[in-house]
């Protein structure tokens, strides 16, 4: 038994770090929840339990033993048939009719996806619209809060529970029977779908760190429903942030009236209702600003990268020596006005990116650039380039940066992250590289060539730049603030790590 104050106590320290509520009349719900699951945890009573877990850190461990106790993650594969016919007739074929005209990008977030039905039924529904699928660059992110979901989804392998209600092709074209009868997903469908370990209340998003950036679908279903009221609303402006102008935020139909924000217009179709963000076509793509400003050392160096490649050198060597050959030519009238550097920042952290590249001077537009200072103003705008969806723009910018600065291994990670969102992840792993290479503390650097190694299967070549961000966040305290990190703090970062390890 567990006294009231206790448990009212515990109940705020769930809202803090999980995002769920339990409102007067759920806290007998809460109490038998957490007696189940003090076993579970490693307790007797869930006296000691309740003490234990608001008195040390929240690990990723706990976390999952608690989230399958308090929340309900039952899922099948096109769970739903009026939210996947919409998808079908409705956000997709719109999406795709415009970005077959322009860049054949799609990118979709399957927020606390559980044992991962729901990202590969997304994946089937895409792979049977789309006859040219491969020619795609279609990533759909999966993420949640409890590993061992994760780890099954990871898997690919489910029972005929999972199948309740699917139509009969399902099975015999996309899944492989094992010798024990349950079913395996199929390889082309597998690859399309990267999971990945995130906390809606704690972890930050958008951002570079955990590819949330730049969606066109959002789907967080049957989730919002147990946040508060101010942690829900907080969750609906980040996911509006990690859309595009023009992107899609589905939940589910309990959930519909949840979902306000002046961003956001209600759209019928089919008896079903979506949120669409406001603006103009789904061009942008989000790229941090604080992202890649890290500029100090984390910790003393201790972390040893792999030596640089003939082609690092041959690249080092050429920005030393050769200057870039690009021309940008600025309204005159923009030039007259002298926008300052810190007049054109303000703009771009208030997200009003076309005004940046169209008012921003860079005083020697016409010749090539040269110092920091010039570097920081073509960064500028190569981040503001690629938040409007103009990847070559972006990279030229980049490029102009890096020629600017020429040793800076900031640029070369925000290079990598631009050539990533264009597919070119062989490209993307060599920037990472030589970003590690001009700063071996860059941990960052070293957590996102790690996800990209993951990403392609290279789990042992992975393994090693994980365990680099781990030895360099040992001399940090759980609770810091990493440096331009989007807010993550170096514990969340240790956790994160740990649990895409234990998964490799």
């Amino acid at each position: 038994m567990i006294s009231e104050n206790l448990l009212i106590e515990f109940r705020e320290f769930l809202a803090q770090h999980m995002g769920l509520e339990f409102p007067e009349n759920r806290l007998p719900e809460l109490e038998r929840s957490i007696d189940r699951a003090a076993p579970d945890l490693g307790f007797k009573d869930v006296d000691s339990c309740v003490k234990r877990l608001m008195s040390e850190q929240l690990t990723s461990h706990r976390i999952e033993v608690l989230a399958s106790y308090l929340t309900i993650g039952e899922t099948y594969f096109f769970r739903d048939e009026k939210s996947f016919k919409v998808l079908e007739e409705r956000v997709f074929l719109d999406l795709l009719r415009k970005a077959r005209s322009s860049h054949q990008f799609l990118r979709i977030w399957s927020a606390a996806c559980s044992t991962g039905e729901e990202p590969y039924s997304i994946a089937i529904l895409l792979r049977r619209i789309l006859p040219d699928f491969d020619d795609w660059n279609v990533t759909i992110v999966a993420t949640d809060i409890n590993t061992r979901s994760l780890e099954k989804a990871s898997q690919g392998v489910y029972t005929e529970w999972s199948f309740r209600g699917a139509p009969p092709w399902l099975k015999q074209q996309y899944f492989e029977k094992t010798r024990k009868g349950h079913f395996r997903i199929v390889p082309e469908i597998k690859r399309v779908v990267k999971f990945a370990y995130h906390n809606l209340a704690q972890d930050p998003y958008p951002s570079l760190l955990n590819n949330t950036n730049g969606m066109n679908v959002i789907l967080c279903r049957n989730t919002l429903m147990y946040f508060g009221a101010e942690q829900r609303q907080k969750a609906i402006r980040k996911f509006i942030d990690c859309l595009l102008d023009g992107g899609w935020l589905i939940v589910s139909p309990a959930e519909t009236s949840l979902v306000v924000d002046h961003r956001l217009e209600t759209v019928s179709a089919h008896g079903t209702m979506l949120h669409r963000k406001i603006g103009g076509p789904a061009r942008k793509v989000k790229i941090s600003e604080t992202a890649i400003t890290l500029s100090q050392p984390l910790v003393p160096r201790q972390a040893v990268p792999e030596p640089p490649s003939h082609e690092t050198t041959e690249y080092l060597q050429r920005l030393s020596g050769t200057p870039s050959s690009m021309k940008f030519d600025l309204p005159s009238e923009v030039e007259s006005r002298g926008f300052s550097y810190e007049e054109a920042l303000e703009l771009y952290r208030e997200g009003r990116y076309s005004e940046v590249t169209k008012k921003f001077p860079v005083k020697i537009s016409r010749v090539p650039l040269h110092g920091k200072e010039s570097a920081r103003e073509a960064s500028l705008l190569a981040q503001a380039y690629a938040n409007q969806g103009m990847l070559i723009e972006a990279l030229e910018w980049c490029a102009k940066a890096t020629t600017a600065d020429k040793l800076n291994p900031k640029y070369h990670y925000l290079f990598a992250t631009i050539l990533q969102e264009q597919g070119r992840n062989e490209e993307a792993v060599k920037s990472l590289q030589k970003a590690i290479y001009l700063d071996q503390d860059f941990v960052l650097a070293h957590f996102a060539l790690g996800n990209l190694l993951l990403s392609r299967k290279n789990s042992a070549r992975s393994q090693k730049y994980f365990d680099n961000v781990l030895n360099l966040l040992l001399k940090c305290e759980n609770e810091e603030t990493l440096p331009e990190s989007d807010g993550m703090t170096a514990g969340r970062l240790k956790e994160i790590v740990r649990a895409m390890t234990h998964r490799l």
